[in-house]
């Protein structure tokens, strides 16, 4: 099966996206695709011409980054940080969880990413032996006082 297979849902504008857990990334970085209808706004890394290397060696440009409403599966609201590139699927980097006060917690099923300051806890599923994060994104118009994805 494609990593890229079945990323990404749809319904009633909200977005459904399964992320890659990616221990190795910098970054957490995603396709334009992935929500379109959220601003791309310049970043350090696109306005330096900066480039990421894919695991086959490949340059892959900084579009640009969008910070993201997100709701959880557990109810739990936030904000993710996504540098917009050339990828198949979005990437989420363990570093930059834990550098937000998380501890990531990685077992044979899946895990866990602790909270530290509050110990809450959002699961995420191992799925065809990757490790795969779900969260859900409102569209711009149901920010204030959404009701939750459907």
């Amino acid at each position: 099966k494609p990593l890229y297979a079945a990323w990404k849902g749809e319904k009633d504008g909200w977005v459904k996206v399964d992320c890659i857990l990616d221990s190795g990334a910098l970054e957490s970085v995603c396709p334009l695709s992935m929500c379109p209808a959220w601003p791309v706004e310049d970043s350090m890394g696109s306005k330096l011409g900066l480039h990421y290397t894919s695991a086959c060696g490949g340059k892959i440009r900084n579009r640009g980054q969008q910070k993201l409403p997100i709701e959880l599966p557990n109810g739990t609201r936030s904000f993710a940080l996504f540098q917009v590139a050339d990828v198949s699927r979005p990437l989420i980097s363990v570093a930059a969880v834990c550098a937000t006060g998380n501890v990531v917690i990685f077992g044979e099923g899946g895990g866990v990413i602790r909270n530290l300051a509050t110990g809450a806890e959002t699961p995420f599923h191992r799925v065809d032996g990757i490790y795969q994060f779900t969260m859900y994104i409102p569209p711009p118009d149901k920010v204030v006082g959404s009701a939750g994805p459907p």
